[in-house]
């Protein structure tokens, strides 16, 4: 008994000088045991003031003298701290009630602690965002006779602008502003006035191709669809000028020369081509042919 008594002194001695709690020492093993928790954020005081923070076996003397007959060991535990996270998302201008109570209506995180008897406080950890109200615009094209189906299924004929309000998923208010313009070249008819030479061809605006083969004035229709899908018109009048072509016989004397339409002297037989321009652009061609006697 005297030997146990002074091994408990000296560790006495050394556990109250160095402060250690790391030091964990049971020196009495009949001592009774006693257990406990603590959170492992907090700290534990032990029947004899010292204060530890960590898990382990702690002897506690009761006695002045260090009797292992007065000690107590304690055996501590810690629990860890629990957490519990929630996001939420709430339209601008409104606010969210924390577990604690309070109301908020700014983004960020806060973290409420709520205790928990015979264990560890639940921290309870709210992310809060805020959806703005978002504004968004549509430009719609379209044909005079038909009719615009705006998001709320409403339907709209006449230009204009018109907002609608709509709720997003999570409740909020979401405004889109439409604005409707008829498409103008939607029935018009355009004219094309073209002219051409007898004998050549013409490319319509549908892409087709014509050779007329008679003088004249005719109209060709082309239809097309406008970028926003409505009907457009070109009328092509086409007017084809005649060309010309005309000949001549002449007999000169040998040693005399002849002067052809487009100023070209000759004197030898043959047959000579002269082309002019008529006034629309066309060929006329007068063919000479020359005698020499």
């Amino acid at each position: 008994m005297k030997a146990n008594w002074f091994l408990a002194a000296i560790l006495i001695v050394l556990f109250s000088a160095c402060g250690d709690e790391t030091e964990v020492q049971q020196v009495c093993d009949t001592a009774p045991r006693v257990q406990d928790s603590f959170c492992e954020q907090d700290a534990y005081t032990l029947p004899n003031g010292n204060v530890v923070s960590l898990a382990g076996e702690y002897d506690v003397f009761l006695g002045a003298d260090g009797d292992c007959g007065e000690a107590v060991v304690y055996v501590l535990t810690t629990f860890a701290v629990e957490e519990q996270v929630e996001e939420v998302t709430i339209c601008e201008g409104e606010s969210h009630q924390l577990s604690s109570g309070e109301s908020v209506n700014q983004p960020g995180t806060y973290t409420v602690s709520v205790e928990r008897p015979g264990t560890c406080n639940l921290d309870m950890v709210t992310i809060l965002r805020i959806q703005d109200d978002s504004i968004t615009e549509v430009d719609v094209l379209k044909c005079p006779d038909t009719e615009y189906i705006l998001p709320d299924g409403s339907g709209i004929t006449a230009e204009g602008t018109y907002l609608t309000t709509i709720n997003s998923t999570i409740g909020c208010d979401s405004t889109i502003r439409t604005t409707i313009v008829n498409d103008v070249n939607q029935g018009v008819e355009e004219i094309i006035l073209a002219e051409i030479c007898l004998g050549d061809t013409y490319t319509l605006p549908s892409g087709g191709m014509i050779t007329p083969d008679q003088t004249g004035t005719t109209d060709f229709i082309s239809s097309f669809l406008t970028a926003s899908g409505c009907d457009s018109t070109v009328r092509t009048s086409l007017t084809v000028h005649p060309t010309f072509e005309s000949s001549e016989s002449v007999t000169i004397s040998s040693g005399q020369s002849y002067t052809l339409p487009d100023g070209t002297v000759v004197t030898d037989a043959g047959s000579y081509t002269t082309t002019f321009m008529s006034v629309n652009g066309c060929d006329s061609v007068i063919v000479t042919n020359l005698s020499v006697n």
